[in-house]
């Protein structure tokens, strides 16, 4: 089955390495919003055999320094981590595997450190084998890192769903979730027991004026911590993704394909003001 985002107005970005990419060195945002492309920054591969949605997916190369990015003052109005009027609640789900012998990558990321442009983002770090979510503070010149425990393999397909809630913690600051799916041994991968993930961070994410980058961190003039793997499938939204250890998680769902069905959610309207029930999803945009 395939996802369908069309009727969720929270949906801000969808990135599926398909349409006229790499022809015209633009990754559409095929999503609701569909306005988000992403810049292609030196020539990042199509992949047609490694796939986990569509026909292709990207096939990136850390020593060709390649992703792609979105200027700040581009991205939609509302969307996550823009500098002016950005959410500070956001979602994002993508499918990622690592080539071997895959240096540590950042790839997803609104994060620039040579000038404390520090937002969120989502890192492969190889030692140890981790998945870690960074979250800048202090306008930007500081940072939170939250580990997930489970142990990350090269030449392995893991589905990765992020939520970033700003208040979500106890002390009414930041939260992080993360639930990820290992494909190789059909099971989520449990971080010290447990199917999600979940770290309060002691602190508010600052919104920044540097890219959104795919693939890397930093900016197009200067692609750092550079991914030499894949990504399938990215889902960018400003609003929370159910995380329940249930049959309403919807991270479970897009994984599986069958985010959308059944006119989007039980509990969700159609159309440009969709909204979750206040028990189910929230959203600060």
């Amino acid at each position: 089955m395939a996802n369908d985002f069309s009727g969720d107005a929270n949906c801000v970005a969808l990135y599926k390495f398909e349409n006229d990419w790499p022809n015209d060195s633009v990754l559409d945002d095929t999503g609701p919003v569909g306005t988000n492309h992403m810049d292609d920054i030196n020539t990042v591969a199509t992949e047609a055999v490694l796939v986990k949605e569509g026909s292709q997916s990207a096939n990136f190369t850390s020593a060709n320094s390649e992703g792609f990015g979105r200027v700040d003052a581009d991205l939609s109005a509302g969307f996550p981590l823009k500098s002016s009027g950005g959410s500070k609640v956001l979602s994002i789900c993508c499918w990622m595997r690592f080539k071997s012998g895959a240096p540590t990558a950042d790839f997803i990321a609104k994060y620039r450190t040579t000038d404390n442009q520090r937002s969120l983002k989502i890192q492969y770090n190889t030692t140890p084998d981790a998945i870690e979510i960074y979250v800048g503070y202090n306008s930007g010149a500081s940072f939170t890192k939250s580990s997930h425990l489970g142990t990350i393999a090269t030449g392995i397909w893991y589905h990765i769903g992020l939520t970033y809630d700003d208040t979500g913690g106890g002390d009414g600051k930041g939260q992080v979730k993360v639930r990820i799916w290992d494909d190789n041994a059909s099971a989520i991968l449990q971080s010290g027991g447990n199917d999600t993930f979940s770290e309060d961070i002691g602190q508010n994410v600052s919104l920044e004026t540097n890219e959104w980058m795919l693939g890397c961190s930093a900016d197009r003039a200067a692609p750092t911590v550079e991914l030499n793997g894949y990504l399938d499938e990215v889902v960018i939204f400003k609003d929370l993704l159910i995380t329940a250890e249930d049959a309403t998680n919807e991270i479970d769902k897009i994984r599986a394909g069958t985010y959308g069905a059944a006119a989007i959610e039980a509990g969700k309207t159609m159309g440009a003001i969709a909204r979750w029930h206040m028990n189910q999803r929230i959203n600060n945009s």
